[in-house]
């Protein structure tokens, strides 16, 4: 735990501009790092359970209760859903026209160059982190997510509805054993 909280704080020092230094070398070092840190099981070998739901619930303590702690002293692996999702669904909504507002050409082209730009930097993020052997490459495929579920969600019915069904139908055919739906207050 000392060696995580190490690394923790030279992310935090270089976040706070006092650690000069290319952010994909930082990464880099600290994948590394983390790779040599002995494992009883390999990540994969666990038995995974997914938590989904409302973005804001993923990540507040209040209402999780605790349920990642229970679950992983049970033997299972938690993979909480992104809170990025969100950002990237934003994306998806305003580069498909699901929005009410239209937007000037160059405003449109403006806005394909962020989402490349952040799809540019997750791919990259991503790939470093997987070298750690605690992290599985995987990117958030927003588009794969709602087109599994519009048989069910209309697309145009916005939301986190449609990600949270969508994500819970894809985790569950493709590595979990179980998904739990989170809302507000547990």
């Amino acid at each position: 735990m000392e060696q995580l909280a190490h690394l923790w704080k030279e992310l935090i020092t270089y976040f706070e501009g006092r650690l000069s230094v290319r952010f994909s070398t930082l990464l880099s070092t600290v994948s590394h790092r983390l790779r040599s840190i002995p494992l009883k099981m390999k990540p994969r070998e666990i038995p995974t359970i997914s938590l989904v739901g409302e973005i804001f619930v993923r990540r507040e303590e209040f209402s999780r209760k605790n349920i990642l702690d229970y679950l992983e002293n049970r033997g299972f692996r938690v993979k909480v859903a992104p809170v990025m999702e969100y950002l990237q669904y934003s994306n998806y909504v305003l580069n498909t026209g699901l929005t009410e507002q239209e937007f000037s050409l160059k405003t449109q082209l403006r806005l394909k160059i962020v989402t490349h730009a952040q799809e540019w930097w997750e791919r990259r993020i991503k790939t470093i982190l997987s070298q750690s052997g605690l992290y599985h490459f995987e990117m958030i495929e927003v588009s794969k997510t709602i087109s599994g579920v519009t048989h069910l969600i209309n697309e145009n019915f916005r939301g986190e509805c449609i990600l949270t069904v969508g994500l819970s139908m894809r985790e569950i055919l493709e590595e979990s054993c179980g998904v739990i739906s989170i809302g507000p207050f547990g």
